[in-house]
């Protein structure tokens, strides 16, 4: 983490499903492994016994989880496919140039990781179906 930016908390207010208002994540330069939620989202397939109530800290590898399973509906194993990376593509920086390229969500950002998650957005499964008729093709779920 840069040392300037250690003492900034970064916040993000967004719709989560299943939530009647939005949810507020915080990430700290101090903490930079987790991240605060205003609401527990993490669900039934935690392993806790009771429902958990109010702001909730977890590391960014499981928040990247929740990401990828409420918003995107990954489950399991999806090489190439990253939460994260596909909720960039939603919410883009103008100041890191994010806008200039429509495949790219930050201008250095690699041409594989850009594809791999854009097509997944797009609902391009991989298969050799060329029908057009059914537009946009139906997204392949990956089974849990």
């Amino acid at each position: 983490m840069n040392k300037a930016l250690r003492q900034t908390t970064f916040n993000l207010e967004m719709d989560w499903p299943g939530l009647s208002s939005p949810l507020m994540v915080r990430r700290s330069g101090q903490r930079a492994g987790f991240v605060t939620l205003s609401e527990d989202v993490t669900g039934t397939d935690d392993g806790a016994i009771f429902p958990r109530t109010g702001s909730m800290e977890l590391p960014v590898e499981r928040w990247t989880q929740l990401i990828e399973r409420d918003l995107f509906g990954l489950r399991g194993d999806h090489p190439g496919v990253s939460g994260r990376v596909l909720l960039s593509f939603l919410a883009r920086r103008i100041s890191s140039h994010g806008f200039n390229e429509p495949t790219r969500t930050f201008s250095r950002q690699s041409a594989p990781e850009a594809a791999s998650n854009l097509a997944y957005l797009l609902g391009w499964t991989g298969s050799s179906s060329t029908n057009t008729d059914s537009w946009p093709p139906e997204r392949q779920r990956v089974p849990s």
